[in-house]
C-alpha cells in the first residue's frame, strides 16, 4: 500500500492512498448481479463522470461481476474523481464478495463513506475499521484512520496508541510520513494537557520543533 498524504489533527484530513493495484479479491459464495452496475453512477452538476478508467473497469465488471478486485478498481476510479457515493457502492460490492474479510477493502469502504459525510469517521466507518483491525492489527491505513477517529472524539490516549503502533509498521523509507505521524502524536499529547494555557505552550513548542527540523 502506497502512502499519498496524511492529515494534521487540527484539520482532520484523513487520506492515505486509496488502493494498491496489487490487491486481489477472492471469489466467495456471495454473488453480485451485473445489473448492480447500472445504479452506480456519479453526476457532478448534472453531468455524468465517465473517465476512461471508469469505462474500462465497468467493462471488466460487466464480464466478471463476481471478481472483487474489479469492484475495488472501479471504486478507486470513482474515489479519485471525488465520486464518493459511487465509490462506496463499488467498495461495498467488493466486501460482499469477500464476506467482509479483506482489511484493505474494509478500509477503502470506511474511507469513502467518511468522505461522503464530510470526513466524519464516527459511525459505520469506525465499525468497519475496527473490523479491519481485528483481521490485521498492523494494517497501515486502518491504524491511521482509527487514530483520527479517536482524535475526533477527544480520546487522545487511544489516538496516540494507534499512531505509535503505526510508526512501528511503516516502511523504513517513509521518512516524511513518520515525521507527520510523530507531529500528530505530539499534538495529541498537547491536547491531553490540563489547561488551555498548557495546550498553547505545548503547541508553540511543537511548532518551534517542526520549524527547526525543516
Amino acid at each position: 500500500m502506497f502512502l499519498r498524504s496524511l492529515f494534521k489533527p487540527t484539520l482532520l484530513l484523513i487520506t492515505i492512498s486509496l488502493y494498491s493495484c496489487g490487491a486481489t479479491g477472492t471469489q466467495k459464495a456471495k454473488h453480485i448481479e451485473s445489473e448492480n452496475l447500472d445504479r452506480i453512477v456519479c453526476d457532478v452538476n448534472g453531468k455524468p463522470v465517465f473517465t476512461y478508467a471508469i469505462y474500462r473497469f465497468r467493462e471488466s465488471i460487466s464480464n466478471q461481476p463476481n471478481v472483487a478486485e474489479n469492484w475495488v478498481k472501479l471504486g478507486g476510479a470513482y474515489y479519485a474523481g471525488e465520486c464518493y457515493k459511487a465509490a462506496s457502492e463499488s467498495f461495498k460490492n467488493a466486501n460482499v464478495l469477500t464476506n467482509y474479510t479483506n482489511p484493505d477493502y474494509l478500509a477503502y469502504l470506511a474511507d469513502s463513506i467518511a468522505m461522503e459525510n464530510s470526513r466524519v469517521l464516527a459511525g459505520q466507518p469506525e465499525v468497519l475499521l475496527k473490523q479491519a483491525l481485528a483481521i490485521d492489527p498492523s494494517h497501515v491505513k486502518t491504524l491511521l484512520m482509527l487514530g483520527a477517529s479517536e482524535y475526533e472524539k477527544h480520546n487522545y490516549r487511544e489516538a496516540i496508541k494507534h499512531w505509535e503502533h503505526l510508526l512501528t509498521v511503516l516502511p523504513s523509507d517513509e521518512v516524511r510520513v513518520k515525521e507527520q505521524i510523530e507531529q500528530n502524536i505530539s499534538e495529541a499529547n498537547c491536547q491531553r494537557a490540563d489547561s488551555a494555557s498548557a495546550i498553547n505552550e505545548c503547541r508553540v513548542a511543537v511548532d518551534q520543533g517542526n520549524a527547526e527540523a525543516q
